[in-house]
């Protein structure tokens, strides 16, 4: 009994390891740039770029001709030495701050990030006057 359960969470494992190492399998090799370095950083911008037509994939997860031209786009700004902020301000100002998977922090933005935290700070002291008020009784 004990035998089949650890083989089996032994396989799971090695499947999600199989499937970590292989995240980038859409990548092929005749896009991959010679210099190691400027590939690391085209994977990584690739990470953060999203894919216009699928929704919630990277440009690196998906396999449509959108996301291939826009990775080989990203290949050519490297290598023409562009650094990573000048690559996102290009896709940010062609396509919107949309663009990226984590959009800048702005002032029209700022209100998304304060209203949950203000919401949990309210709600707390509403908890709390409530628990102080029955105490009282």
């Amino acid at each position: 009994m004990f035998l089949g359960y650890f083989f089996r969470t032994i396989g799971l494992a090695g499947l999600i390891l199989w499937y970590c190492a292989h995240a980038h399998a859409f990548i092929l090799p005749a896009e991959q740039l010679p210099n190691q370095i400027q590939e690391q950083r085209a994977v990584a911008l690739g990470n953060i770029i999203r894919c216009p037509v699928c929704a919630g994939q990277t440009i690196n997860d998906s396999n449509n001709e959108m996301s291939k031209a826009m990775r080989a786009v990203v290949r050519e700004r490297i290598t023409a030495g562009q650094d990573d902020a000048a690559i996102r301000n290009f896709f940010t100002e062609r396509y919107g701050a949309e663009i990226l998977l984590s959009p800048p922090k702005t002032q029209n933005t700022l209100l998304l990030w304060v209203f949950p935290l203000l919401g949990m700070l309210g709600g707390g002291f509403v908890l709390w006057r409530y628990f102080q008020h029955q105490k009282t009784r």
